[in-house]
């Protein structure tokens, strides 16, 4: 069983491009300045985990991608 202190656990969510746009990216819009909230669609998120060098997307337009 490996146990990890906070700062290891806290740079290895970090590192997750989802969970850094949740906690560090906020949205500017009509009612004003508002937190990500983890509004991304499964898909989306699956394409910001991808770490392939490159990829191809096959998309609609107003896709959020």
């Amino acid at each position: 069983m490996t146990i990890f202190n906070s700062t290891e656990m806290a740079l290895k969510e970090c590192l997750d491009p989802c969970v850094f746009l949740n906690r560090f990216v906020r949205l500017n819009t009509a009612d004003g300045v508002i937190a990500w909230k983890d509004t991304m669609d499964p898909y989306q998120k699956k394409i910001l985990r991808d770490m392939n060098r490159f990829t191809i997307i096959n998309k609609s337009k107003k896709t959020g991608i």
